[in-house]
């Protein structure tokens, strides 16, 4: 009886894929409005979707931009999906980031549809839910996602003198001659390589996709590149504000490089070391965000503290990519977006 009464309720719903236009981005930024979660006017929540879709570079990769949940004609449940590029194997391949995922209070016993469509999705291109709540967490494993709960904050103190005392004695290595560092992402013309390695899967990085990130509308990111003269890219470093202990700091949420090892990034760090107010703000500390297993390429750097950090990162491969692993980063899939 439990079960018809169940079925008979959700044939009252209909789950439909949006269908991306400006009468559809008007209603769903009302609704996310007036929803449960982080407070944004519609004016930021249509930002929001232009960034996901219109000024997007990899908006490409797939169709899917979400779907909706209705009743008697209603809008009454909503989850965006933001197309992304992955690299796998020297090719991109497409990924999905999974955001913004608000039913009603009211209308939750209805919302299964929506995870059964995600768990679709996972079998075309890989899915990144970096921002769960414990119990999406929770359906998110029980749908085969992969989840990491951890992460490493390595502290840095900025300053050559400050830097030294409380860096284990250790210093930060030096840039190769010829190339020079950049605040202005806008300066990347190209990229050595859209990736760090092959056998992974991690961001397909470009000059457009970092100009994209690095615009995301929630948070004030910022950038410090290492390019040779022609504005080609080997190295960077994305920042966000942050504190540790009450103290203005910054938090290194995503670091790239196509040099052996981190010799590179770290010199970025130096360089901000020397120069405190290089990102136009002068802190004091930094935090890089680090996951295993590139924890250890770490371990020769200047920190002085190695804090282990929660952190919420859940993924789904399609089958083709089921052997896979995953470089992880903080700013993976809507972080700022």
């Amino acid at each position: 009886m439990r079960g018809t009464l169940k079925s008979s309720v959700l044939l009252s719903y209909l789950l439909e894929d949006i269908q991306d236009t400006p009468a559809s981005r008007a209603e769903i930024a009302g609704f996310l409005a007036n929803s449960e979660g982080r407070p944004c006017p519609e004016s930021l929540w249509l930002k929001r979707m232009d960034h996901w879709w219109s000024e997007n570079p990899a908006a490409g990769a797939h169709p899917a931009r979400g779907c909706g949940l209705r009743h008697e004609g209603a809008l009454v449940g909503f989850m965006a999906c933001i197309p992304s590029q992955m690299a796998w194997q020297g090719a991109p391949v497409p990924a999905l980031f999974p955001v913004s995922w608000r039913v009603a209070a009211e209308h939750r016993s209805a919302s299964l549809p929506m995870l059964v469509r995600m768990r679709t999705l996972g079998r075309q291109a890989t899915l990144l839910d970096t921002s769960p709540r414990k119990d999406v967490q929770v359906m998110l494993d029980k749908l085969g996602f992969r989840s990491v709960t951890e992460r490493s904050g390595l502290v840095f103190v900025l300053g050559s003198v400050l830097g030294r005392l409380f860096g284990r004695g250790r210093a930060f290595p030096s840039l190769t001659s010829g190339r020079h560092v950049v605040t202005d992402v806008n300066a990347v013309t190209s990229i050595a390589r859209p990736f760090m390695q092959p056998d992974r899967l991690e961001n397909w990085t470009t000059p457009e996709f970092l100009r994209w990130r690095v615009n995301a509308p929630l948070f004030k990111l910022r950038f410090l590149g290492c390019i040779d003269k022609a504005g080609m890219l080997t190295s960077y470093l994305i920042f966000a504000g942050h504190e540790i202990k009450k103290r203005p700091a910054w938090l290194v949420v995503d670091w790239f490089t196509t040099e052996p090892g981190i010799d590179e990034v770290l010199a970025l760090l130096g360089e901000l070391s020397r120069q405190p107010a290089l990102l136009g703000e002068s802190r004091r500390l930094v935090e890089a965000a680090v996951f295993e297993p590139e924890r250890s390429l770490w371990e020769q750097a200047p920190w002085l503290l190695n804090l282990t950090r929660p952190a919420t990162y859940c993924y789904m491969t399609p089958p083709a990519l089921s052997s896979s692993t995953k470089r992880c980063v903080l700013a993976d899939g809507d972080y700022g977006m």
